[in-house]
């Protein structure tokens, strides 16, 4: 019994009769693996949600597996493991995390494990899976819709260890689209890598949402504050500009209230703004045409409530 028990653990160790194991595995997992689809079967297919606290805690055990090195960079995926604003993409993290802990729990999906009696959807998220993990989160969470409580995410909803084919095989039938028909939400989750709607799913999900008359939102990232800075003082700036000028042209060149011609010309003014935004291409021209309008405006604001 030694001998043999040595020669299994050698056999183990060095990757030799992987066939004979993963077939002692498989015999182990047939109760788990029918626990996963008979729960899927009885679990309506619209109701294979997670709510926003679930997607939070799951942006907190990715990165944490990622500290522990359980998801690693792959040839196809060579993201940095110190970077939290992009991740590695929704493929690796299917492979890495998602299809192994659902694997071990019974092969359901990853909602149906948090919640074996399912979630009602109201929100259908529709992504393309080469975005990044982190990407993705914050995007869903910063946009999330007032009102909504559960989100069909195909990427949990689905379980990823079943035949998803079968699934899928009639659209119409398919969970994509019941889950979306309960959704009173759909929102569309662009990526820095390219359009969702190369995905031929994302495409018919669009218009089976528009179809529908479902409330379509795009999300998108919360500006950092460091963003908004520059700009803010720009517009302070111009602002400050033109009041002063007001003031200097109302007490020191031109006492009194505005011209006629002043009054028309500023009406003319009011509109750059708006022209700057809707003519020119260069970035730069615009800015300088919002920036003028909130100088003038200044101006004109100053000038007006002078006695």
């Amino acid at each position: 019994p030694r001998v043999s028990s040595a020669v299994v653990a050698v056999a183990t160790a060095t990757g030799r009769d992987m066939e004979a194991n993963d077939a002692l595995a498989n015999q182990g997992c047939i109760e788990e693996l029918q626990d996963g689809a008979v729960m899927h079967r009885r679990v309506p297919k619209d109701h294979w949600c997670v709510s926003r606290t679930d997607l939070v805690d799951f942006e907190c055990r990715v990165w944490s597996a990622i500290q522990l090195g359980q998801i690693q960079p792959t040839t196809l995926d060579e993201f940095d493991p110190c970077d939290r604003s992009i991740g590695p993409t929704l493929y690796t993290i299917n492979e890495q995390l998602i299809k192994p802990v659902t694997k071990a729990a019974g092969r359901m999906s990853w909602a149906l494990m948090l919640h074996p009696d399912g979630l009602k959807c109201d929100l259908f998220i529709t992504h393309a899976w080469q975005e990044g993990v982190f990407e993705f989160l914050r995007k869903v969470l910063y946009s999330w819709p007032r009102g909504a409580r559960h989100a069909y995410c195909c990427m949990l909803a689905n379980p990823q260890n079943l035949d998803i084919g079968g699934l899928i095989s009639n659209p119409r039938e398919s969970p994509f689209a019941l889950a979306l028909l309960s959704a009173d939400f759909m929102l569309v989750v662009p990526n820095h890598r390219a359009s969702i709607y190369m995905r031929l799913w994302c495409a018919y999900e669009a218009f089976l949402a528009y179809e529908n008359d479902k409330v379509i939102q795009v999300a998108s990232a919360p500006i950092p504050t460091r963003c908004l800075l520059g700009p803010s003082l720009w517009v302070c700036t111009a602002t400050l500009c033109g009041a002063l000028a007001g003031y200097c042209r109302h007490f020191l060149l031109l006492p009194g209230h505005l011209t006629f011609v002043e009054d028309y010309v500023y009406w003319v003014v009011v509109l750059l703004p708006w022209l700057g935004s809707s003519i020119l291409d260069n970035p730069t021209a615009r800015r300088a045409c919002h920036l003028c309008g909130a100088a003038v405006n200044a101006f004109y604001a100053t000038t007006a409530d002078m006695p």
